[in-house]
């Protein structure tokens, strides 16, 4: 995947992928060797000539990247406060749940974002170990599964104009 030359010679397309290592003179070479499978192509250098030709058109393309969304996905979060006093637990795990609730969205390392809800709040009062006071926050999360592929570009396209194929 990667660059794309190609020349419209006289309306017939002559499509030419450049391969790693490629210099600009194989490129001309590549290509003229392409084209002379038709007609005559010349090389000399990087230029490439063609005589006779009434028009050329030349173009460059190069392949996108594309995100895939493959499937979605939901996971629970836990955020477990433990805290020395309720008092202290209620303040920490609401700062929390309010900086949470005004985010809608988490941005990820792959550039996608996951979608944050809230789930549930669980709360024990009892003092656990070493007198520590415990609030889970449960969150729902929803992420997509992505695949990234590298599409081809169009160089030329062709219609169909009164039965002939007709490249632009």
């Amino acid at each position: 995947m990667g660059d794309v030359i190609g020349a419209l010679i006289d309306g017939k397309p002559y499509i030419y992928r450049v391969q790693t290592g490629d210099t600009i003179e194989l490129v001309a070479a590549n290509l003229a060797q392409i084209i002379q499978s038709d007609r005559l192509a010349l090389t000399q250098a990087a230029s490439i000539s063609l005589p006779g030709a009434r028009s050329v058109v030349v173009r460059t393309v190069r392949d996108c990247p594309a995100v895939f969304e493959s499937r979605r996905q939901e996971k629970d979060v836990r955020i477990i406060c433990w805290c020395p006093s309720p008092s202290t637990r209620d303040s920490v795990a609401a700062a929390i749940d309010t900086s949470l609730n005004q985010a809608n969205f988490l941005s990820l390392s792959d550039g996608t974002a996951a979608r944050i809800t809230y789930r549930n709040t669980a709360s024990y009062d009892q003092a656990q170990n070493a007198l520590l006071y415990r609030r889970d926050l449960i969150y729902g999360t929803e992420y997509p599964t992505v695949i990234n592929i590298e599409q081809p570009s169009m160089i030329f396209g062709a219609a169909a104009v009164n039965g002939n194929l007709i490249y632009g």
